[in-house]
């Protein structure tokens, strides 16, 4: 309106939803350490950014720090969980608003190999 501002000389700096398309890969375990890559547009290089895992009804999320690739990719790890379950992926520049779309990631259990056979054979 031209009469209210701030003496303080504080940068305001407004960026869109980032947008998420799509997530690789899809599952990792539960014990969480999955390098996962995200795909999609307007991610910022920024030191508050985050892929944030929302529980399926969104009453709970676990936050972990996301490696900026370019404005349409970026990087980070799956954290660890209690259980297997589901959870959507939603990332946030500045660590306080997310994508308004997330993709599902699957937590799942390990698999266990409980034997093998044959359990030798030639080495060449």
């Amino acid at each position: 309106n031209g009469l209210d501002f701030s003496a303080s000389n504080t940068t305001f700096r407004y960026s869109e939803f980032p947008i998420v398309t799509s997530i690789w890969p899809k599952m990792g375990s539960f014990v969480g350490g999955s390098n996962l890559t995200l795909v999609g547009q307007g991610f910022e290089d920024s030191p508050y950014l985050q892929c944030q895992f929302h529980s399926m009804n969104y009453e709970t999320s676990i936050a972990v720090a996301a490696k900026f690739v370019t404005s349409s990719k970026l990087m980070c790890r799956s954290p660890s969980v209690k259980t297997p379950m589901d959870k959507m992926v939603h990332v946030s520049v500045n660590g306080v608003d997310r994508s308004m779309n997330g993709v599902p990631f699957q937590f799942i259990q390990d698999a266990v190999i409980s034997s093998i056979f044959p359990n030798s054979g030639p080495s060449s």
